[in-house]
């Protein structure tokens, strides 16, 4: 006869050698007692252990352990040979301390869990280790790494306050990661002689991690926010502005404004407001860089990045197969000056081939307030661009004018897939085609978007 919880042996009547089941007993309640578990994943005996030393016998177990799947192991001696003495714990509301993995566990409802304590009661949650908390689930607790992990990847490439950076003497672009920024404090240019002009306030954000250097190495590594308004031309619209709050700034160059047609009035309180000519609707472009983009799940482009052999630029893509046709997405909210009409796009690319055509190919889709995820893409536009050779910068011709499916309408999502039409008869590079970056053209209707 056994015990009806954890099966332990009890003495017969005129018992031969008592002694033994009274010591297996003796074992099995310290093991008990002490609730804790070297291992809960081993499906066969360790080949040498402590005596005493218990485990969790995983399923589909082996060797002395087959047939005690889910039983608590006990080892009576110091290697697997020795013998096993097997208690059932496997009963609702059994806690264990796993050594290995320093969590405790339940048995609840037919299977062992993470046991958490809050407001007073215990649930049991299984240990989730995954560092993309991919699952996304309510019966999973993340370890303190998977959730550093999580934290870190997320905040990669977010906007980092670096200081204030002087260019009155037209300096190089700083070495940075992506996200760093730095403040204008004087005028002048950045990247060197021929680099961009900045203004005080402007402020300059990394696009990607680069070395630094001039406009010809690494500009396209960086964006500049223009805090301070230098052209007259274009903006349209008005700006309010003021100095110490009680003096109205009246002459128009006083903003650094340079074209003609600056109306500056008294707007009242110390402020003025500023008119700009040119209107501001018309053609609008914006820029997608290859590392911005989602690759597919389904024939996705492949990541790409190369170095330079003599200048050591570094050269980020996305590579798409010659054979098979592969896809890129991209999802943006349009200004809401976007007249909600066609648009247009022109590829950039580079390639390791030297001869051959390549091409390229883009939908999209409107999505607004409770419209379908899974839409239907629209009419697809396509351009052909030459190969000029081996490593060198492709810019395609603009696209015709791309209907986007859905509603299109202002305030709803963009969503944008490229591809490269690889099986085409027409697209005869014979190895990849590396997009780096698409230049979005959409109309406006007004000056602003307000």
């Amino acid at each position: 006869m056994t015990t009806p919880t954890y099966g332990l042996i009890e003495w017969a009547a005129a018992q031969a050698s008592p002694w033994v089941p009274h010591n297996a007993a003796l074992r099995a309640l310290e093991a008990v007692s002490r609730g804790s578990v070297l291992d809960r994943d081993l499906t066969a005996p360790p080949g040498s252990c402590n005596d005493g030393a218990c485990y969790l016998v995983a399923a589909s177990a082996t060797g002395l352990w087959a047939g005690h799947d889910g039983k608590l192991a006990i080892a009576v001696g110091t290697d697997a040979a020795s013998g096993w003495i097997f208690l059932i714990v496997a009963t609702e509301g059994q806690i264990l301390w796993v050594e290995d993995e320093a969590v405790r566990i339940e048995y609840v409802s037919g299977a062992w869990a993470a046991l958490v304590l809050g407001s007073g009661s215990a649930s049991g949650l299984d240990v989730d280790t995954d560092g993309a908390l991919a699952a996304n689930s309510d019966s999973l607790i993340a370890t303190q790494k998977a959730v550093k992990t999580y934290v870190d990847n997320a905040v990669a490439g977010l906007f980092d306050f670096k200081g204030a950076i002087d260019c009155s003497a037209n300096p190089n672009y700083p070495a940075g990661v992506i996200g760093d920024a730095w403040l204008v404090s004087v005028a002048g240019k950045i990247g060197g002689a021929s680099g961009a002009d900045v203004e005080v306030g402007d402020v300059i954000i990394a696009s990607a991690d680069n070395a630094g250097g001039d406009q010809a190495t690494v500009g396209g590594d960086w964006f500049i926010l223009n805090v301070n308004i230098t052209g007259g031309g274009g903006g349209g619209g008005s700006v309010a502005a003021k100095d110490d709050g009680s003096t109205v700034v009246a002459a128009a160059t006083a903003f650094n404004f340079t074209g003609a047609g600056v109306v500056v009035t008294d707007a009242g309180g110390g402020q003025a407001d500023i008119a700009i000519p040119g209107g501001g609707a018309g053609l609008k472009q914006i820029s997608i860089p290859a590392g911005a983009m989602k690759v597919r799940t389904t024939n996705g482009a492949a990541a790409g990045s190369v170095e330079t052999a003599t200048n050591k630029h570094m050269v980020d893509s996305l590579d798409f197969d010659a054979a098979t046709q592969e896809y890129a997405q991209f999802s943006l909210m349009l200004p809401q000056s976007w007249d909600a009409g066609t648009l247009a796009f022109i590829f950039h690319w580079t390639t390791t081939g030297t001869t051959g055509d390549v091409i390229w190919g883009v939908q999209g889709l409107c999505r607004g307030d409770g419209d379908d995820l899974d839409g239907a893409w629209g009419t697809a536009v396509e351009v052909t661009d030459t190969c000029q050779g081996a490593n060198k910068t492709h810019k395609s011709a603009t696209t015709a004018a791309m209907t986007i499916g859905g509603t299109p309408a202002k305030g709803k999502r963009v969503a944008l897939q490229f591809y490269r039409k690889a099986a085409d008869g027409g697209d005869t590079l014979t190895v990849d085609a590396k997009l780096q970056e698409v230049t979005v053209i959409y109309n406006t209707d007004a000056a602003t978007d307000a």
